[in-house]
């Protein structure tokens, strides 16, 4: 059988052999994938766009200058704070150089504690200062890990390779304060610290940042916007490792406005000297006193006692003092002529005597029997009689008399009436007293200050749901009960008495516009009858301690019961008698008679400033 042989070209074997793999891979990729991918590859195109045309236009200038802030560094430069004077131009507080050795937040969060410890050891080493325990900040701020560096310290990290090396370190430059009178002077001034998270939201939008400080309290807090002034800064480039290469641009800062102040430095320092003074002989450590002139409302002087160094603040390495300032039972911040309340005593005796002349209650010539006490019966119930005591028997006497010998039962009498004087009742004595401006706000440049309280039935019924006794207006009538007030305003409610009839808004910044909160409420012809009480307290009455002084002088005493220890004891002088031009408060918490208390102070006070200032 013959065998047929066809020649087979090796091609044609491996085509032939794979023919059914080819038909395999050939099918075709089917319409609903092709068009997932489509859809897909649409999306992400759209996605870059969007994120494109938010770095390139909305966002474009915050990524251009974050470009910008790795080519460039800018350094701020602190304007000089305002100073503040007195009235005679002597500088109350001066602004100093400070630097600190800073590390950022982001860095510090970076190093484990291994690496801090190393970096803390190299900074010891290369300035010879031990550094404290690092704690992170609470609030996310940079930590400042030396405060108040040397220039010699300065001098030397400047010419170091450290601060290069170490690019979460820098040298920061600030303009700290310095108050030269330190206490005598600190509640009026107040004082500078780092801004807080409360006032960082509240300032930001005014261009304050985290590390700026801010006044608190006082003149500072109250005139932070004009004493503060406007940061410069410097703009250089840098290279990739930070090195600087040239400045490019320098904004001068703005320094704050200068602020001069009524104060006299001098009699300041006299006054807390003073104060001090008396306060050293005695258990009770606090104290409170103010000076103004009753013509316009200038304030001549405020103390606040105990006190505190204002110095303290600029530091964080004073942190513990500071604490010891807010824990102290004393409470040595607390600003007492403005913000302290207490029960006036006899001090508001002119104001009732006058009150009582406008309303006609009763001639200023008439005498009545001021016995020790007087007993009234129940409304109710005569059988049940009240008893209301005077400090001792004063006999037949008129209204001069009754303010110079500062008898109780007379003012009883015209204040809520007895046998047939009507009295002036609580509405009316409320309301003359809020009209020499007691239980109310009134105006002084800090702030903190309190209103008081003048209580009336409506007021007692509210706060205290009782009702309203005739003993309630009789130790209203006398300065005792629930009536309060601060210094402040019994220093301007006696200003009126001085100056013939004037509330004048009390004011410690030379240049704020006088401004007038009442007049003409009580005529002058009755306001004399009162002056003359006054004047007749010196002469022969409770305060004949002051005859001494080389000037005429009117006052008044009080002792102000008060029902968590002793009396506090009250004076309020103006003077010279006939031509006014200073009304002295003085108040010592606690410390027993106004007339053998406060008197001897403010006639310490009152003999310096008259014999110095006839020397001027």
């Amino acid at each position: 059988m013959q065998k047929s042989c066809i020649d087979i070209e090796p091609e044609e074997i491996l085509l032939d052999s794979s023919s059914s793999f080819i038909a395999k891979i050939e099918k075709p990729i089917g319409k609903r994938r092709l068009i997932f991918f489509s859809i897909l590859i649409n999306i992400l195109m759209i996605i870059l766009l969007l994120f494109a045309f938010r770095m390139q236009i909305l966002k474009g200038d915050y990524y251009r200058a974050k470009a910008d802030l790795n080519a460039a560094r800018v350094f701020k430069i602190p304007a000089p704070r305002g100073i503040i004077y007195d009235r005679n131009k002597k500088a109350l507080v001066y602004n100093q150089p400070k630097f600190d050795l800073v590390m950022d937040y982001d860095f510090f969060k970076s190093l484990n504690q291994e690496s801090l410890d190393r970096l803390k050891s190299e900074i010891e080493k290369i300035l010879h200062i031990k550094i404290e325990k690092l704690n992170e900040s609470e609030d996310g701020r940079d930590i400042i890990l030396l405060e108040d560096l040397s220039q010699e310290n300065v001098l030397v990290l400047r010419s170091s390779s450290f601060l290069h090396q170490n690019k979460g370190l820098r040298l920061e430059s600030s303009i700290t304060r310095f108050y030269p009178y330190k206490d005598i002077i600190s509640h009026v001034l107040g004082y500078i610290g780092k801004i807080n998270q409360d006032e960082y939201r509240l300032y930001k939008k005014y261009g304050y940042e985290l590390t700026d400080n801010i006044g608190k309290g006082g003149i500072e807090l109250f005139y932070e916007s004009e004493l503060r002034g406007i940061d410069g800064y410097k703009k250089y480039e840098v290279d990739a490792s930070g090195k600087i290469l040239k400045e490019l641009t320098e904004q001068t800062p703005f320094p704050g406005k200068n602020i001069v102040l009524n104060i006299d430095i001098d009699l300041q320092q006299k006054v807390f000297e003073v104060l001090n003074h008396f306060l050293d002989r005695s258990e009770n450590k606090a104290a409170a006193a103010i000076a103004l002139n009753p013509q316009n409302g200038e304030i001549l002087a405020m103390v606040s006692l105990p006190s505190f160094d204002n110095n303290i603040f600029t530091y964080e390495k004073n942190r513990s003092k500071y604490l010891n300032l807010v824990n102290d039972k004393n409470k040595p911040l607390f600003n007492r002529v403005i913000a302290g309340t207490y029960p006036s005593g006899s001090t508001i005796k002119p104001f009732i005597a006058s009150a009582a002349l406008e309303e006609k209650i009763i001639n200023p010539e008439r005498k009545i029997y001021a016995s020790a006490s007087i007993s009234v019966p129940n409304i109710y119930n005569p059988n049940i009689i009240y008893t209301f005591h005077d400090w001792k028997e004063h006999g037949l006497i008129n209204m001069k008399q009754a303010i110079a010998f500062s008898s109780n039962v007379y003012f009883y009498t015209i204040g809520g009436g007895y046998n047939d004087i009507k009295g002036l009742g609580p509405e009316k004595i409320a309301k003359y007293l809020s009209l020499f401006g007691f239980g109310k706000d009134l105006g002084i440049d800090i702030f903190g200050e309190a209103a008081g309280i003048i209580p009336t039935p409506d007021w007692k019924k509210t706060v205290k749901n009782e009702d309203w006794y005739i003993g309630d207006t009789y130790n209203l009538s006398i300065g005792q009960g629930d009536f309060l007030i601060t210094p402040l305003q019994l220093a301007a409610a006696t200003a009126i008495i001085a100056n013939g009839g004037i509330l004048y808004a009390p004011r410690l910044r030379s240049d704020r516009p006088l401004k007038i909160l009442g007049k003409d409420f009580i005529k002058p012809e009755n306001l004399r009858i009162v002056q003359e009480g006054m004047r007749m307290a010196v002469v022969e009455g409770s305060a004949r301690y002051l005859n001494s002084l080389p000037v005429k002088v009117a006052a008044k005493t009080g002792t102000a019961q008060n029902p968590f220890g002793n009396h506090h004891a009250w004076a309020t002088i103006y003077a010279p008698y006939e031509n006014p031009e200073i009304v002295l408060v003085v108040l010592f918490e606690r410390a027993g008679e106004g007339s053998s208390v406060a008197i001897p102070a403010a006639r310490e006070i009152l003999d310096w400033y008259f014999r110095n200032k006839n020397k001027e």
